[in-house]
């Protein structure tokens, strides 16, 4: 590949960082798709990307006509990535796509039957499996320390996260967590879910709690608690908490690295991989290895459906609009 356009679809906070990342990698050519196209010329002057050619368009469907394009980063609203995603396979795009992947099981084994038909790349981020944290857990399960793992996470209630709390799609707002519990264990098993409304003043909210359960080859069982809350204007937080048997585990404090354009890098070091080799789908291993795989995506929407399922014994609360 002598030379590679690329669009970035959707430009909120996941667009904004798409374009960060590929400032810094350089990419021939790119555009953006957006409705607000003074934002993106607000982004670009702010941030001294000047140098950037990265026009501005309205319509998604219309970059996709593009015969040159070939890569699109999805970074939409979640409602959109099904639609959008399978729409570039179709025109034989390589996609990396914002999590979730769209709505269902039955959605995501489509999208990818679909890639593989077309020969292209489905690349579903997932940086919080290459952060310094991952990594630190991951080390601690090989080496038999972890008996439970706590998930504790807090975020607001703004527009995009709303319409996915009024289609009941609680579980799915929870996407990165799963994966990562998928991506440690492999396999994990829900014991209990439960979901109950908050009220905080003048707020509404919901709080979504998980029991799990991950078998390490069937000689010993590691507890999985994930809490998830939602709240209008909370701040968002995430903590995790290691036990061993019998005292918790100090971890290491957060690295900050730029978790954005390692993945951005990983998904076009495939494309250039798959351009030179065909049909086999390398990553470069400077970049992430054994990252984002297929299978683990799939076993993540299994877990979602199971509760799904789980849950639909309950009352799910309706949250009415932010303020």
């Amino acid at each position: 590949m002598s030379r590679l356009k690329v669009a970035i679809i959707g430009f909120g906070r996941a667009g904004q960082a798409r374009l960060k990342a590929l400032s810094t990698i350089g990419i021939d050519q790119l555009v953006v798709v957006t409705k607000r196209p003074h934002e993106l010329e607000q982004f670009i002057q702010l941030n001294g990307y000047e140098h950037m050619e990265a026009p501005a368009i309205l319509n998604w469907q219309e970059v996709l006509d593009d015969p040159l394009l070939q890569a699109v980063f999805v970074c939409s609203e979640n409602a959109l990535h099904y639609e959008q995603v399978k729409a570039a396979l179709n025109y034989k795009k390589h996609v990396c796509v914002e999590f979730p992947l769209c709505a269902s099981l039955t959605q995501a084994q489509e999208l990818y039957a679909l890639a593989k038909k077309n020969n292209r790349i489905l690349h579903v981020e997932c940086i919080g499996t290459i952060s310094s944290r991952h990594q630190e857990l991951k080390h601690l399960y090989k080496s038999q320390h972890i008996r439970r793992l706590e998930f504790d996470f807090t975020g607001s209630l703004y527009r995009w996260v709303l319409e996915e709390v009024n289609a009941k799609r609680f579980a799915e707002l929870a996407f990165g967590r799963l994966y990562q519990c998928i991506d440690l264990f492999d396999e994990v098993k829900l014991v209990d879910a439960h979901l109950e409304e908050v009220k905080e003043q003048k707020t509404q909210g919901y709080l979504l709690k998980l029991d799990m359960i991950a078998d390490q080859q069937g000689n010993r069982s590691i507890l999985i608690k994930l809490t998830e809350h939602r709240q209008s204007e909370a701040k968002r937080s995430s903590q995790v908490r290691a036990y061993a048997a019998h005292e918790q585990i100090h971890l290491a404090p957060l690295q900050r690295s730029p978790l954005f354009l390692q993945d951005s890098k990983h998904f076009l070091a495939l494309i250039q991989s798959h351009h030179k080799q065909g049909s086999e789908l390398s990553s470069d291993p400077r970049y992430i290895q054994g990252y984002a795989s297929q299978n683990k995506i799939l076993s993540t929407y299994a877990l979602i459906q199971s509760i799904n399922k789980s849950l639909k014994q309950n009352n799910l609360p309706t949250i009415q609009d932010a303020k």
